[in-house]
């Protein structure tokens, strides 16, 4: 540079307002990087959303409010779902209705309680001794199969730690005929 070039620079403040541009184009850069950053991780993923929206509408199914167009359309949002999420979801879908059951029986005495337990024993029985050879033999496979084996364990994790000690022994004899049945198929 001549000393001519360095003399405009100096009069005209252009070597700060250089500076003072690199400041701000630095500074915007840097927001915008901790703005996108922020959005990533903040921002609601996915299947979080989708599992949240299944499990309103299967709790409402529970209570019957869905028509069969919405049951096919839940049935091929689960099966969208990863094997993960689909587990986190039957898991949560079985604590609403463990509270559910225990509000229902909350105010019951131990005679009424296994009066109802009995009554499921007996409907459990009356299921089993209804079903098709074909539902029989379509139980079986799916109980053969791994997923059904991996349901199966699933399910009886979830009777072992989630119901107390005192549930499990009221509603053991239903579990009892339950295996009974299953291995009568």
């Amino acid at each position: 540079m001549s000393r001519k070039d360095i003399k405009v620079l100096k009069k005209t403040g252009g070597l700060q307002k250089v500076k003072r541009r690199r400041k701000i184009v630095l500074l915007v850069v840097g927001f915008s990087l901790a703005g996108l950053i922020a959005y990533s991780v903040l921002k609601p993923d996915p299947e979080e959303e989708e599992f949240d929206r299944l499990k309103g509408l299967m709790i409402s199914r529970q209570e019957g409010k869905l028509d069969p167009g919405q049951r096919d359309e839940l049935k091929k949002a689960f099966e969208r779902l990863s094997p993960e999420t689909r587990e986190k979801l039957v898991r949560e879908l079985m604590r609403e209705r463990l509270k559910k059951a225990r509000e229902d029986i909350s105010g019951l005495g131990e005679a009424e309680k296994e009066a109802r337990v009995e009554k499921m024993i007996q409907d459990a029985r009356g299921r089993f001794s209804k079903l098709s050879y074909e539902q029989r033999e379509k139980i079986k496979s799916e109980l053969d199969s791994p997923e059904g084996r991996e349901r199966f364990k699933n399910a009886l994790d979830f009777y072992s730690t989630e119901f107390s000690a005192k549930e499990r022994e009221l509603f053991d004899p239903l579990v009892h005929e339950i295996f009974v049945q299953l291995n009568s198929l």
